[in-house]
């Protein structure tokens, strides 16, 4: 993938269901950087990595009941992203599909 921002929409498997939102990813000379707005509040990552379509990033999800530190490992490309966050409550699933810019 190019130099640039990317936009997709995301569905989280969480505890209490599937949740949906959305995800900034921009990509300079392998950073990778950006948001997650997810659970109704929007959590920049840090630490992000992209090579070959694989990336790794960390953050922390904030929710009405807590914080969650996590990171994150799985692949990006123009149509779509998948990844896993782990954290300290246990795995939660993230699939997205590349939105419209």
């Amino acid at each position: 993938m190019e130099n640039g921002t990317y936009h997709y929409k995301i569905e989280a498997a969480v505890p209490l269901g599937v949740r949906r939102g959305s995800m900034a990813v921009e990509l300079h000379n392998g950073a990778l950087s950006g948001a997650i707005n997810l659970l109704e509040r929007c959590s920049p990552f840090v630490d992000g990595r992209y090579k070959d379509g694989a990336i790794s990033f960390s953050g922390v999800l904030v929710t009405l009941m807590s914080e969650l530190h996590y990171h994150a490992e799985g692949t990006l490309s123009e149509t779509g992203i998948r990844f896993r966050m782990d954290c300290r409550v246990g795995g939660i699933d993230v699939v997205g599909v590349a939105e419209t810019v």
